[in-house]
């Protein structure tokens, strides 16, 4: 089971076709089930069920600390560098907003390891299929990013230097429309 911090999205793009990347802060066992998801929180502290999960299986022989990870949609089936990716409902970035939302088990009592969301987290209100609260138990700057205003795609570079678990990783939004 991974941490908060363990996994941190390095990229995120919604305009064709939806891609996103991440790296793994810590060493990572073979057969380890990881979920992606563009389903929001909650006000009352849960996923949403609206949208779509994706479910990461780490290769055989695991994946090293450092290691980054392309997952990419070609608007039907995801693919995804190195393991095995499946779906389960409708995962699909939308233009006008959208979240990330890394956990492992059950979408009923996740163990949240990172979230990033292309527009701020919601303070108040209901979510929507764009917008996402930040999730309970994450901390907005080190287990979990938002752009500051939305954008449809992005990626770090080097503004904010963070140390999450004895790996340096350096964190800045940059807007590629």
């Amino acid at each position: 089971i991974l941490a908060a911090g363990d996994i941190a999205i390095l990229g995120f793009q919604s305009d064709n076709p939806d891609k996103f990347a991440f790296i793994a802060l810590t060493n990572i066992l073979g057969g380890t089930e990881i979920k992606f998801t563009d389903n929001g929180w909650t006000d009352d502290n849960n996923l949403s069920s609206n949208e779509g999960t994706l479910t990461w299986i780490v290769p055989s022989e695991g994946i090293n600390k450092g290691t980054i990870i392309t997952v990419t949609s070609d608007g039907t089936n995801w693919t995804v560098t190195q393991g095995t990716i499946s779906s389960s409902g409708s995962p699909a970035f939308a233009t006008a907003g959208d979240q990330i939302i890394v956990y492992q088990g059950s979408s009923s009592s996740p163990t949240l390891i990172y979230a990033f969301s292309s527009s701020p987290w919601l303070t108040t209100g209901e979510i929507s299929s764009k917008t996402s609260y930040l999730p309970t138990g994450l901390t907005n700057g080190t287990t979990a990013h938002c752009f500051a205003s939305k954008y449809n795609n992005g990626y770090y570079t080097n503004e904010k230097i963070i140390e999450i678990n004895v790996f340096l990783i350096i964190i800045k939004y940059e807007d590629l429309n």
